[in-house]
């Protein structure tokens, strides 16, 4: 096996946990939010520190799941499309 095609799929495992992790990070829902959501779907913070701490989270897990995205292509690129 050639140490393209292996580091062509170590780049794709680690860019699907980072995805996944991503994933998992913008659509987590902590317990309060759950139990605050009112009817029309709209979340009341206990205060503006925690509503921050809640868009942080988000913007967080977009990124590291745009990464994610990006590490499966390139390791997709470099395992079998330049090995060939």
């Amino acid at each position: 096996m050639n140490s393209t095609i292996i580091i062509g799929v170590g780049l794709a495992f680690a860019g699907i946990v980072l995805g996944f992790l991503g994933y998992r990070l913008k659509n987590k829902k902590p317990r309060y939010q759950v139990e605050k959501t009112t009817s029309g779907k709209w979340v009341k913070f206990v205060n503006y520190e925690e509503s921050k701490k809640h868009l942080q989270q988000k913007i967080i897990g977009i990124v590291m799941f745009g990464l994610g995205l990006l590490s499966i292509g390139a390791g997709l690129l470099i395992g079998f499309v330049i090995h060939l």
